[in-house]
């Protein structure tokens, strides 16, 4: 049985790192945002020293597969970058330990992402401006429970 968690942390890892905090017991998002990396972990502080109370779900660079009709030439652009995705999603891995929180990483393919913000505030009632990178992370934890 997963344990009972106050505030679910979601990270798309990246240059521009998509932050979202969905609160279980309002069963809402207290925040969504873009932010670098540094300023990611600033704003998530007050909730990372709830410790037993949180999880951050991140998504998983090790994960990406090549699909569809990919050219090589793509697939090896794509890798190439993921290469701070992967230093990224280290870092998380690592302000989960130093917080004490529970980490978890997530299959790059296993949710819903690139939605577009229309798609987004129909199915989440979410009505302020968003990036793509905050959906993504958005979309780790809603409705997580």
């Amino acid at each position: 049985m997963r344990p009972p968690y106050k505030y679910i942390i979601g990270i798309d890892p990246g240059t521009k790192t998509g932050v979202a905090v969905w609160d279980c017991l309002l069963k809402d998002f207290t925040m969504i945002g873009t932010f670098a990396v540094v300023e990611a972990i600033d704003k998530l502080r007050p909730t990372l020293l709830k410790r037993s109370d949180v999880l951050i779900r991140c998504e998983n660079p090790n994960t990406w597969k090549p699909f569809g009709n990919m050219s090589r030439k793509e697939s090896d652009s794509r890798l190439q970058g993921a290469g701070s995705v992967k230093r990224d999603f280290a870092i998380w891995n690592e302000v989960a330990s130093y917080y004490d929180v529970a980490f978890e990483p997530v299959k790059l393919q296993g949710t819903l992402k690139k939605l577009s913000p229309e798609t987004f505030g129909r199915m989440t009632g979410y009505k302020k401006r968003t990036s793509e990178h905050a959906r993504d992370a958005a979309m780790l934890v809603y409705k997580y429970n």
